[in-house]
């Protein structure tokens, strides 16, 4: 059983499946920010990016700028951190955001 576990699970882990992605507007008059966080190795260098559309889909804004060293959850909020500090400063507002990241709720 253990071996089915690492050998056999690993196997299917390489296994390429094509998603489709689509992008969906926010409620009108609303702004939409899409972040990424990327990484080479856990901790490493890597990147984070986003861009900040409006609600009929038109580019409003984005970025892209290199990080020395980071994990993907800190990747994933340094880009959200640097895409609302954007906002606040051109007063985008209301803003939803969306991550492929997993971060969990702040309250």
């Amino acid at each position: 059983m253990e071996f089915h576990l690492v050998i056999v699970n690993k196997r299917k882990r390489n296994t390429k499946k094509l998603v489709q992605v689509k992008w969906n507007p926010p409620d009108p008059g609303t702004y939409k920010f899409n972040l990424d966080g990327a990484i080479k190795n856990s901790p490493g260098p890597g990147g984070l990016g986003g861009v900040i559309r409006n609600d009929l889909g038109g580019w409003v804004m984005g970025f892209i700028e290199p990080i020395p060293m980071a994990n993907p959850v800190r990747a994933e909020l340094q880009a959200m951190r640097r895409g609302l500090s954007l906002a606040v400063q051109k007063n985008l507002s209301p803003i939803e955001i969306n991550s492929d990241s997993p971060i969990p709720p702040l309250i």
